[in-house]
């Protein structure tokens, strides 16, 4: 049978502990509470390193490192025994050895942390500095037991057996493309509940801290990979909802820098996830749409200044965000979440060009913009839009969809198409557009002027939604050109036969 074995450290499956006759035995104390202990353990699997993965089984073997390390927390008495007990040798079947130094009665309850880590302190399981390889896989147990006999002459404990179990699941992510099968190459990942909790950190008195939103002061679960298409593997423990444990979904967000493009899903746990396991999800994630920018003039591409993801925005508010993307480019193709910003300090001359190119696969071009203006163009001069066929922009009743500078407050429509843009807000800016100070913030009651471009006609229209918002058409077409002049008359040439 295949193995592919890593020096992690211990115990994913069962793991029981038997007391020597169901003592704590004590070798030459050094005084009153010192107790040695030896206590024989024993867990499952044939390997010598903590982890291993069988893979044709499809399962984690676990055995006992030399390294590994236990701690006791007397939780009647709610302290952490300084001392700290380690396995004689490696294999399934050890002895757990060491010296404890804390007071002890008869029926304190005990917990028996496995813990091979301390960075966050003695006892804590830290489910950080996974970067994704099994080979960093968190690993942790607890067993409860509790004092049944204390010799305080022969400094001996009688103990419960123990029985360690894992607070945990270990899963092995796939990550593929929803639209071509392929593997991912992950460069960020981001992995959160919605309504349950993932455990950044636990402490022996029972206090647990959570992964989280950086908004809410919390540290992201996200794993970074240098675009890797391996299979993820983390440590996750999970705390199911409280109320309908099987109304919960785990989201991902995948950030792939090789081309730039942002995955995201969401699955329903259905109430399936229990600590203890060992899960082998694939999740086909969506490629969240990104438009084709390119420079008018030479066609060379425009790629987003940063990226980021829908579950944990670390740079702005959209998922694609271009920083002032140059004085006139073309824009095919649909978007999701983009933000085109212009801002003054970068760009000497005046205004700016946009040109939708209307399609996408055959159908109107579109945009989605919920979290801010889709253009800003906090730049002197004014903002041109060329328009070829539909455009669609999805808005937001929290802002317009165009933002343009307070001192110039200009919009000027060329071509031949039309602009949707649907569902903007009703109590700010005018038509779906409004003027904007040098940091975005929109004025109110500064003068906005949209016209067409000399030769051009523009006609818009509006409807209220009933919502707080409008969806307004602006359609831009070209004049119909010069006039004809009629038939010219002819003039008296008087009678050329009169001679």
């Amino acid at each position: 049978m295949n193995k592919y074995c890593f020096p992690v450290l211990a115990g994913f499956v069962l793991l029981s502990v038997f007391s020597c006759d169901k003592q704590v035995e004590t070798v030459s104390p050094e005084g009153e509470g010192n107790w040695s202990v030896c206590v024989p353990a024993s867990k499952g699997g044939e390997a010598t390193k903590a982890l291993t993965y069988d893979e044709p089984g499809k399962k984690v073997l676990t055995s006992f490192s030399a390294t590994d390390k236990v701690y006791v927390y007397n939780k009647t008495k709610g302290a952490l025994d300084a001392g700290v007990l380690t396995p004689d040798a490696e294999g399934s079947s050890v002895n757990l050895v060491g010296s404890l130094t804390g007071s002890y009665s008869v029926g304190d309850a005990l917990e028996l942390r496995y813990c091979p880590y301390s960075s966050f302190g003695n006892g804590i399981f830290d489910y950080e500095e996974q970067d994704g390889t099994f080979e960093h896989l968190r690993d942790f147990g607890v067993a409860a037991v509790n004092v049944t006999a204390v010799d305080a002459v022969n400094h001996t404990l009688t103990l419960e057996d123990a029985a360690f179990t894992n607070p945990y699941s270990i899963f092995r992510f796939s990550f593929v493309d929803a639209d071509t099968g392929n593997p991912i190459p992950i460069q960020y990942l981001w992995i959160k509940t919605v309504m349950g909790n993932l455990v950044f950190k636990d402490s022996p008195d029972g206090t647990r801290e959570y992964y989280g939103e950086m908004a809410d002061g919390k540290i992201p679960r996200e794993v970074f990979r240098s675009n890797s298409t391996d299979p993820v593997w983390l440590s996750l423990c999970y705390e199911a909802p409280s109320v309908s444990p099987e109304i919960d979904w785990m989201a991902f967000a995948i950030l792939d820098d090789v081309n730039k493009i942002v995955y995201d899903m969401s699955k329903m746990t259905d109430g399936k996830i229990t600590n203890g396991k060992f899960y082998t999800p694939t999740i086909a994630m969506i490629p969240l749409p990104k438009p084709e920018v390119t420079l008018t003039g030479s066609a060379s591409p425009v790629e987003p200044t940063q990226i980021s993801t829908g579950l944990y925005k670390l740079f702005s508010d959209n998922y694609y965000y271009y920083e002032n993307p140059g004085l006139d480019i073309t824009i095919s193709g649909d978007g999701d979440q983009c933000r085109f910003r212009w801002k003054d300090s970068a760009l000497e001359p005046e205004g700016a060009t946009v040109r939708f190119s209307g399609t996408s696969y055959g159908m109107p071009q579109g945009f989605t913009t919920t979290q801010t203006a889709f253009i800003e163009h906090l730049h002197r001069g004014p903002l041109t839009l060329v328009l070829d066929g539909q455009t669609k922009i999805w808005g937001s009743a929290e802002h317009p969809a165009i933002l343009v500078d307070k001192m110039y407050g200009e919009v000027v429509f060329r071509g031949n198409g039309t602009l949707i843009i649907d569902h903007v807000t009703n109590s700010i800016g005018t038509q779906g557009i409004m003027t904007a100070d040098g940091a975005g913030t929109p004025s109110v009651g500064v003068p906005l002027s949209v016209h067409a471009a000399s030769g051009y006609s523009l006609s818009v229209s509006g409807v209220d939604n009933g919502d707080g918002t409008s969806t307004w058409i602006y359609v831009v077409a070209a004049n119909s050109g010069t006039s004809i002049p009629g038939i010219p008359t002819f003039p008296n040439a008087g009678d050329p036969f009169n001679i």
